[in-house]
């Protein structure tokens, strides 16, 4: 059954996911510390498959390991400033690779986003329109066509749209 086998493997992806959302929805907070027991059980997963979760919130810098525990991350002010030099330095070469290959279908997805943040806005949903507004980055990344900008980028820039 190689469908049931490729859920397995992508589950401590979804989980990382809900856990973002749940930091950018403010569920989690910043210096909380995550018991894995506890959460693990919360959730109706296995801890290594929070583990996996965690290692990948730590990729992305919004959970912190210490001391074996695990911490969602504290951005101080100047923890922003030095986010915000590398991604000045970065998103504009991004967006200057990404400007030859738009094409129509690429176009309307970032227009979609430009879209959904918009009704997020109208709707007063800060949440949602962080989250769209993440996603329209990370498409004019992936547009790129740079592979490892794209990867440099989803490192400096998440923790950034997660404590909005």
């Amino acid at each position: 059954m190689p469908v049931l086998e490729f859920k397995k493997k992508s589950l401590p992806k979804e989980l990382a996911e809900r856990l973002f959302q749940a930091i950018l929805e403010g569920e989690l907070k910043p210096g909380e510390r995550l018991n894995e027991l506890q959460l693990a059980r919360h959730l109706g997963v296995g801890q290594s498959t929070l583990r996996e979760a965690f290692q990948t919130l730590a990729h992305r810098g919004v959970v912190t390991k210490a001391n074996r525990a695990t911490y969602v991350t504290s951005i101080t002010p100047e923890k922003v400033e030095e986010i915000y030099t590398v991604r000045m330095a970065l998103e504009p070469l991004a967006a200057e690779l990404a400007a030859p290959s738009m094409t129509p279908e690429r176009i309307s997805v970032l227009l979609g986003y430009v879209a959904q943040m918009r009704s997020a806005i109208a709707q007063g949903d800060t949440v949602a329109m962080v989250n769209s507004d993440l996603l329209f980055h990370e498409a004019v990344w992936k547009f790129s066509g740079n592979e490892l900008l794209t990867r440099a980028l989803g490192l400096v820039c998440p923790p950034l749209f997660a404590f909005y």
